[in-house]
């Protein structure tokens, strides 16, 4: 490890001795650069695994019917996500939370396309939520199988969003030059060469 990389760990320890988890979420959050809709996926990912691991103990495939409290959770984790999808879309839409509160500056057409994209993807997904819900809905208890495999693939799939998630963030976070900055080299001076020949 280098001196640098050492005083980093060094300073982030340091950093979070004496803060709450919300705190240290909050730092979390600002280090890794998330716009409000990318702060939704992250959110959505955390939720899905978090009702993974809290359900799936109890829904084993060969048991006899999936308990009602875990079917009503499910539905609880997915109207609260559709409301909150619904939140941060009118958020997008109307450009009441700011993209970043420090990190570089932004040219104002790729911020534009940023939050077009964005407010796309929430339109789709509070589509998406409520086909889901409705569909979700008329499933029979005894479908454990189903149940099972619906939601260790649901914690899959999250887990693999959480991971490219914190991945590019953390990559463009580098790139931008927020936070720690990396040495770029110089571009070649490509019209002293011509003149020189």
């Amino acid at each position: 490890m280098t001196d640098d990389a050492a005083a980093y760990v060094d300073e982030a320890r340091a950093a979070g001795r004496g803060r709450s988890i919300a705190e240290r979420v909050h730092a979390m959050l600002g280090e890794l650069n998330l716009r409000p809709a990318r702060r939704l996926v992250a959110l959505e990912a955390s939720g899905a695994m978090l009702y993974a691991a809290v359900t799936l103990p109890f829904t084993p495939p060969a048991g006899p019917k999936v308990p009602d409290w875990v079917s009503l959770l499910g539905l609880a984790l997915l109207l609260t996500m559709l409301a909150l999808n619904l939140h941060t879309w009118r958020l997008v839409v109307t450009g009441g939370l700011t993209l970043h509160r420090s990190g570089p500056p932004v040219h104002h057409a790729r911020r534009t396309r940023g939050r077009l994209r964005d407010e796309k993807r929430l339109r789709r997904a509070a589509v998406a939520y409520v086909v889901v819900s409705i569909a979700l809905l008329p499933v029979p208890a005894t479908w454990v199988t189903f149940s099972f495999s619906l939601t260790l693939s649901s914690a899959c799939l999250a887990a693999l969003t959480l991971a490219a998630l914190v991945y590019t963030s953390a990559s463009r976070t580098r790139s931008t030059g927020s936070g720690r900055t990396v040495p770029r080299r110089a571009a070649p001076d490509i019209c002293s060469q011509r003149l020189d020949r």
